[in-house]
């Protein structure tokens, strides 16, 4: 029954007593006043209630014009929603609505999610009410995050060093790293499109680049070949990886191993925010510098010096290392540049060039220089290596060996070429080679003990029958001078 039904029923017996009880009937007059008063207030929000009874009785429409569009992380989408729906949720897959997997429920008209792995998805929405009624359909969306493209990789040789660069390919989500493989197996994953690496001996080397993006997609591996060949006679008699640790740094200060690079490390809180114009974080963040080390320096710079022992003489010495650009900033040239001394006290000047030619060196300052285009650059620096090559030599001559000499007839290293010896010094020799210039079945034979900077080596000289003979012999010496 309604509240106006029970106050007429309530008048009705009111005006029954108004001859019976004069007093009760008043006070109850007073009362009917009272209840149709509160039936006046109470019956706009009976009305107004009813109302939206009936509309969340009714099942919200379907949104409509359903789009998306892709950040560099992740995927947007965007809908034309019923003025009655309180929520939307998103699906993916599924046959239908009811398979689909649950994504997100939002009161707006739109939604962000994670970056997506490469595929054909279908996402699903629908409108939802306050009474929890969903649009009886669902309208569908179809996107495809496709394959990307492989780097475009070029391959510059220089000696033993290998320079690689590639070109970024074209991807749905930003590009968080690439994996740069050499035959197959994978020796570097870095932010940068360029690489150096250092190949100890000669061959035709396949290189490969592949690019990953923030969802994880992994493209097309580019690959190209490359031969090294090493430089005449030259070969790697030392390969030592630089402890960034000990390194003099100059505007660098070290991370996780790493040397980051152009930093101003004595610019103090009030120079970096108060003096630099930000009287907040996000300030700076709005005049984009994201890093809170930001804005950065221009130049910089990391040295180290080494004691290899002993002289050197014609080497060819190489500095490489592995070059990372923090997401954001922009790149930083970096340049080698090369000292090298004998005593470690009259020093060469330096010089420019990640692989330098020198005609003799015990003691070697290497250095990084960095130069930034702006102050919105930074890299990191790690694996540094430095790679001493030793030219190989070839020795020869002819000596007149004599079955006289009980413990074979010396060649020395280096001794008076006019009388058959050689003219080099050696610090290791490889390979010696003896060869009797006789038309008679002559074998020539040499003793030599296998030690650092060898002086010597003999020679014998033997018939078809195992005697000692006198003959002249042609001697060649290959080694490390």
């Amino acid at each position: 029954m309604s509240i106006q039904a029970e106050s007429n029923k309530v008048r009705q017996l009111i005006d029954g007593l108004q001859k019976d009880n004069p007093r009760l009937y008043q006070a109850l007059l007073a009362l009917s006043k009272d209840v149709s008063n509160l039936y006046e207030e109470l019956h706009p929000i009976q009305s107004a209630t009813s109302g939206l009874v009936a509309a969340a009785g009714t099942p919200p429409n379907t949104p409509t014009i359903f789009t998306s569009t892709f950040g560099p992380f992740t995927v947007n989408f965007v809908w034309v929603g019923d003025p009655t729906a309180l929520f939307y949720e998103l699906r993916v897959g599924g046959v239908d609505w009811d398979s689909a997997t649950f994504i997100v429920k939002t009161p707006s008209n739109g939604a962000s999610i994670d970056a997506l792995l490469e595929g054909s998805y279908t996402f699903r929405l629908k409108a939802i009410n306050s009474a929890a009624l969903y649009s009886l359909t669902d309208i569908t969306l179809d996107i495809t995050i496709p394959e990307a493209a492989a780097p475009s990789i070029a391959a510059q040789v220089i000696d033993n060093n290998v320079l690689l660069s590639w070109t970024a390919p074209v991807e749905t989500f930003q590009i968080d790293h690439y994996n740069v493989y050499v035959n197959g197996v994978k020796f570097a994953e870095i932010t940068s499109t360029f690489i150096g690496r250092f190949e100890s001996s000669s061959g035709t080397y396949l290189y490969g680049v592949e690019a990953v993006d923030a969802a994880g997609n992994v493209s097309v591996r580019g690959e190209v070949s490359a031969a090294v060949r090493q430089p005449p006679d030259f070969e790697v008699t030392d390969l030592r990886d630089i402890d960034v640790n000990n390194m003099t740094l100059v505007n660098c200060f070290l991370q996780n191993n790493t040397i980051v690079a152009c930093e101003d490390l004595v610019e103090t809180f009030e120079d970096h925010f108060i003096n630099g114009g930000w009287a907040t974080p996000q300030e700076q963040v709005d005049d984009a510098f994201e890093r809170f080390i930001q804005e950065n320096l221009l130049t910089g710079s990391a040295l180290d010096e080494f004691d290899y022992g002993v002289i050197f003489t014609n080497v060819i010495i190489t500095l490489t290392f592995v070059k990372n650009i923090f997401s954001g900033t922009n790149d930083v040239t970096v340049e080698g540049e090369m000292s090298v001394s004998d005593d470690g006290i009259s020093w060469s000047t330096p010089s420019p060039g990640l692989s330098q030619f020198f005609t003799s060196v015990r003691y070697l300052r290497a250095s990084l220089k960095f130069t930034a285009p702006d102050s919105d650059s930074m890299i990191s620096v790690g694996t540094v290596r430095v790679a001493i090559n030793v030219k190989r030599e070839v020795d020869a001559n002819n000596i007149m060996c004599l079955a006289s000499d009980v413990n074979g007839t010396e060649v020395q290293l280096p001794g008076d070429f006019s009388l058959g010896h050689g003219s080099k010094t050696f610090k290791d020799i490889d390979s010696i080679t003896t060869t009797p210039k006789s038309v008679s079945p002559f074998t020539a034979h040499f003793d030599f003990v296998d030690v650092p900077n060898p002086t010597n080596f003999f020679i014998y000289v033997f018939d078809s029958a195992g005697r000692r003979v006198d003959s002249l012999v042609d001697w060649k010496v290959k080694g490390i001078v």
